[in-house]
């Protein structure tokens, strides 16, 4: 049975530092699954969107942080809304 091994990374510095271990697992496919999550300046047009780079290296993003919390945004405001509309509507 594979592992899933989920890496964080927010900083070009700190993928540096993680790539050597991020091609091992990604070698070893058969007992390892890897994901990655990118967050912070890999996001930033101002530190260049670093996050090309590491799609570039070979490895597959599996959610850019942002869109992590563009859903939360929607579930907190979508949801509560929604909740209010209903009793809204009941008699009581």
């Amino acid at each position: 049975m594979r592992k899933r091994i989920c890496v964080i990374t927010g900083t070009r510095a700190e993928y540096g530092l993680l790539y050597p271990l991020l091609k091992e697992l990604s070698g070893d496919s058969k007992n390892f699954k890897l994901e990655i999550i990118t967050t912070g300046m890999h996001l930033s047009r101002e530190f260049g969107l670093t996050y090309k780079e590491i799609e570039k290296d070979g490895f597959k993003i599996i959610i850019p942080a942002f869109l992590i919390g563009l859903i939360l945004l929607f579930i907190t405001i979508f949801i509560p809304m929604l909740i209010l509309i209903i009793l809204s509507r009941k008699n009581f």
